[in-house]
């Protein structure tokens, strides 16, 4: 399968094979051999290559987009992740960012420490509507869209996984 890795400016096309549980990666002309399996949680996996072992922590953050983060020697990575059918359909015109209802969900496990809004309220394009620890991290969650507030599904102290949705905003039209 092909897929084109995008981290900070810099994207590489990355061709995968899968041969007898090894996966055969291809990227700028050399192939290497990839020993790949999850470690005890589903968002960390263990890789063997060139007889070196890795821990990498890695989950969606917007898998509708082909966005992750990784974590890889106690540095996170931000990664944009495409195949052939996700930019087919973004080519299509079937990813339309301004139809429905904006819908903030969790980037990654984690405990929900604040929650800055209520269903009612009026939000600002890039104004905090909640705060997250992950990874012994705060981060706050923006709203991406002007709107109101429809529904609120988290409160303090929540334990939340990836991807679950807590916040859904109504687009100012």
């Amino acid at each position: 399968m092909r897929f084109w890795v995008k981290i900070k400016k810099q994207e590489k096309r990355v061709d995968i094979e899968e041969k007898d549980g090894i996966y055969i990666v291809e990227m700028d002309g050399k192939k290497r051999s990839v020993d790949c399996r999850t470690a005890g949680h589903k968002d960390y996996l263990s890789l063997i290559i060139d007889n070196r072992s890795y821990l990498v922590e890695s989950a969606p953050l917007k898998i509708d987009e082909g966005k992750y983060y990784a974590n890889i020697s106690g540095r996170r990575y931000n990664l944009e992740v495409l195949d052939e059918r996700l930019i087919a359909t973004r080519q299509a015109g079937a990813l339309r960012s301004d139809d429905g209802p904006h819908v903030i969900s969790s980037p990654m496990p984690g405990l929900i420490v604040d929650v800055r809004v209520k269903v009612g309220d009026v939000v600002k394009a890039g104004s905090a509507v909640a705060v997250m620890e992950a990874m012994k991290m705060q981060n706050e969650l923006v709203s991406e869209v002007d709107g109101i507030v429809k529904a609120v599904n988290i409160q303090p102290k929540d334990t939340v996984e990836s991807q679950v949705p807590l916040i859904e905003i109504e687009r100012h039209a």
